[in-house]
């Protein structure tokens, strides 16, 4: 992939065409450079019109990204380090947790695994009962860990961010909103 920048307004973007059916917009965490790609046979003067007309859209992304950089703070965490006692020693964690978390909330999961993971510390696919967790968490305190492992089992009864989902979550872990806040840890080797 090559990008060229462009301006379009006052907003740099940076521009790329693919073989593709429609003009895309993208905002990459934590950075928030703006990405845009159309079709091949798409003209400037339309990617211009397109990206003017998602403005709002974009300043609000930014605005979000730069008002919660703790959310996409897995992204700054280097995995190419990990040592394999670390990433046993995250899978005994999250299977402890699991655990925990499948009997206090009568939910099963039906498999985890972890991944590097640089957009999220976590995914669920509902309906299959499977999570995948972030690599990244190795760095991550045990709170943390273990609000990243019940906010995804809650995602087995509720599939989006909804009111009901995040409920269920205060119901289980009243202080969620600030172990969700909580920092990486600095691993010394000793």
């Amino acid at each position: 992939m090559s990008y060229k920048l462009i301006v379009v307004g006052d907003m740099p973007i940076f521009f790329e065409r693919r073989k593709k059916r429609s003009i895309t917009l993208t905002i990459k965490p934590p950075i928030t450079n703006v990405i845009c790609t159309a079709p091949l046979n798409c003209s400037l003067e339309q990617v211009n019109q397109f990206i003017l007309s998602k403005r709002k859209w974009i300043q609000k992304s930014i605005d979000y990204i730069n008002n919660n950089k703790e959310k996409f703070s897995n992204r700054e965490i280097d995995v190419s380090n990990v040592t394999k006692d670390e990433k046993i020693e995250l899978n005994n964690k999250l299977l402890y947790y699991v655990k925990e978390w499948e009997q206090k909330t009568h939910l099963k999961v039906n498999s985890f695994s972890i991944r590097n993971m640089k957009t999220r510390w976590g995914s669920c696919t509902c309906k299959k009962a499977n999570i995948r967790f972030a690599l990244q968490l190795y760095k991550m305190p045990n709170e943390f860990i273990e609000y990243i492992v019940l906010h995804e089992i809650c995602h087995i009864k509720h599939y989006n961010h909804s009111t009901k989902f995040y409920k269920m979550v205060e119901e289980y872990m009243p202080d969620w909103k600030e172990r969700q806040k909580l920092k990486p840890i600095e691993k010394v080797n000793v």
